[in-house]
């Protein structure tokens, strides 16, 4: 007598997608539209990031700060974007907050649908468990949430590639490569997808995307195309020094004269952290958030403990990648270690 695997019954299947989607899709709902439209508040980045830029842009002056006084970083405040995406918000600048609120959430959330709609047209795929599982898989991934609510251009450039995707399975369409070349326009993060372009000898689709991004730049304030290509952009090819970047200077090989700074910094925060704890803080003291409303300090020392944690995984690719030994660097390991925490259960 054989058994029939529960997941290969499709009644099962069915029970456990609906279990799944409910919960999945009102969390994503909460955070990604009532929160923000409760709130009221822009997002972080495309307030202080792009919307910035697109007013120095409208007031005749150069988006990227390349003062000597002010070192440009990625991670930084800056803009560092290509100069189509600030170029492009300038209708916004006189908008009410609001107005700008609904356009940005409305410009994310269809991206994520585009980006779907083409996606799985590209693939095949039929039958409505699989396109109800591939929805979920998305909207539950936390970075699409998490560009939400920064307000970040990655998802438009999330729905160009499904574009594109649904233009390669098809052969050499030249609309594919005008999604292509629009989404490296505006972040150059899909660049390398020209080499796989032009490996593949789909001609019209490297045409489409060249004309299409030469266009865009040509188009968006050129008088300072020359300050992103030889000032900005190898700043971005320079890495960010968080351990989720992957440009190419991220990449390259430890050298010694980077081990000094990086252990002067970690004894400077070991001090920091010291002095701070030593003067025995209040942990309940109320710290007041841009929003208006308030948290205890409790909660923002979590923050930095565990923020801090995230990047010290960066730290050991960096020296694993030097070839120099890599030591555990948890927070919560060294606290269960030396009993400071205790696994509940």
């Amino acid at each position: 007598m054989s058994l029939i695997a529960p997941l290969e019954r499709a009644w099962f299947r069915s029970v456990l997608l609906i279990g799944a989607a409910i919960p999945i899709a009102a969390f994503y709902a909460w955070r990604t539209l009532v929160l923000p439209l409760a709130s009221g508040a822009l997002p972080e980045d495309f307030t202080v990031n792009y919307m910035a830029a697109a007013a120095k842009i409208a007031s005749g002056h150069n988006p990227y700060d390349l003062s000597a006084a002010t070192r440009l970083t990625v991670a930084g405040p800056q803009y560092v974007t290509p100069l189509p995406v600030a170029w492009m918000l300038q209708p916004l600048l006189h908008a009410s907050t609001a107005t700008q609120l609904f356009v940005v959430l409305a410009v994310l959330q269809l991206s994520v649908v585009g980006f779907l709609v083409t996606t799985l047209r590209a693939l095949g795929v039929r039958g409505w468990q699989s396109i109800v599982l591939l929805v979920l898989v998305v909207i539950a991934f936390e970075p699409v949430a998490a560009n939400i609510d920064e307000g970040q251009i990655n998802l438009v450039l999330l729905a160009l590639s499904g574009i594109w995707l649904l233009g390669w399975v098809q052969g050499d369409r030249w609309w594919a490569g005008v999604a292509l070349g629009a989404g490296v326009a505006v972040k150059l993060l899909q660049a390398p997808l020209c080499l796989l372009v032009l490996w593949g000898r789909r001609w019209r689709m490297l045409a489409g995307a060249a004309v299409a991004g030469l266009a865009l730049w040509l188009v968006a304030v050129p008088q300072y195309l020359p300050d992103f290509v030889l000032k900005v952009a190898p700043v971005l090819s320079a890495g960010t020094g968080l351990f989720e970047n992957h440009s190419p200077g991220r990449l390259s090989p430890l050298n010694a004269g980077a081990v000094g700074p990086l252990l002067e910094h970690f004894v400077r925060a070991s001090e920091d952290w010291r002095s701070y704890l030593n003067s025995k803080p209040d942990f309940n003291l109320p710290i007041r958030r841009r929003d208006g409303g308030s948290v205890p300090a409790w909660v923002v020392v979590m923050q930095a403990v565990h923020h801090g944690n995230d990047h010290r995984t960066h730290v050991g690719t960096a020296l694993m990648n030097g070839k120099l030994p890599c030591p555990e660097l948890g927070a919560w390991e060294y606290g269960y270690a030396i009993g400071a925490l205790q696994i509940l259960g």
